[in-house]
């Protein structure tokens, strides 16, 4: 099963991404990448180990990253998360499958939208550029069909929670949010678990819970 972790905080957040993913190793993974916050999301990916992603160049506040095991596409770099949408505006990490990705990436294909990897995530991502992300985000529970738990980084920085019927947790202490898919690595904090249809957004370190959309499911 794959890994998400993501840290919001005044500590190096890719170091921290780094060592929590390091904590998910145990479930296996064949490639991997980290999402920094640098004037938008920068990303670094590799196949392979963690160890073969190259440092970053600066100390991020805001990072979040993956460990992949292969499903939707063989293992490439192109193909590890995160995904970025065609015009760099989305970043999304993603546990899960989209069940009707082929349909929806048709869709979008034929209003001009082009895709650079074979994953149902990438398709996630340029989704998320044909509806407005802070009004009817809820649409998502709607329109994918799947399992899902996504972290979502905008081009301000930004982070938006989606959990599907896939696991995610947060870890909230007075200055920093760490974000995983698996409760073990974790530190001690305040514990929140996401439920299905639920929708997290966090800017500045402030987290507002939208309302549940588990109504829609």
């Amino acid at each position: 099963m794959c890994g998400i972790y993501g840290y919001i905080g005044d500590k190096d957040a890719y170091s921290a991404v780094l060592n929590g993913l390091s904590l998910l190793q145990y479930r296996g993974y064949d490639s991997c990448g980290v999402a920094y916050y640098n004037n938008g999301f920068k990303v670094n990916k590799a196949v392979g180990t963690l160890n073969n992603l190259k440092e970053c160049p600066i100390k991020p506040k805001i990072a979040f990253g993956h460990t992949r095991w292969a499903t939707n596409g063989v293992v490439t770099e192109a193909n590890a998360h995160p995904h970025v949408s065609f015009n760099g505006e989305i970043t999304v990490v993603h546990n899960g499958i989209i069940k009707n990705s082929d349909e929806i990436k048709g869709k979008l294909i034929k209003k001009g939208i082009n895709f650079y990897s074979e994953t149902d995530t990438e398709v996630i991502a340029n989704y998320l550029t044909t509806i407005d992300i802070n009004k009817n985000l809820g649409k998502i529970f709607k329109d994918l069909k799947g399992t899902y738990s996504l972290i979502i980084g905008n081009s301000a920085g930004d982070i938006t929670l989606i959990k599907q019927f896939s696991p995610l947790h947060i870890l909230k202490t007075d200055n920093e949010i760490y974000i995983s898919s698996d409760i073990s690595s974790l530190p001690s904090g305040e514990l929140y678990t996401l439920k299905d249809g639920d929708i997290i957004k966090i800017v500045n370190k402030e987290m507002w819970p939208m309302p549940s959309y588990g109504d829609l499911l």
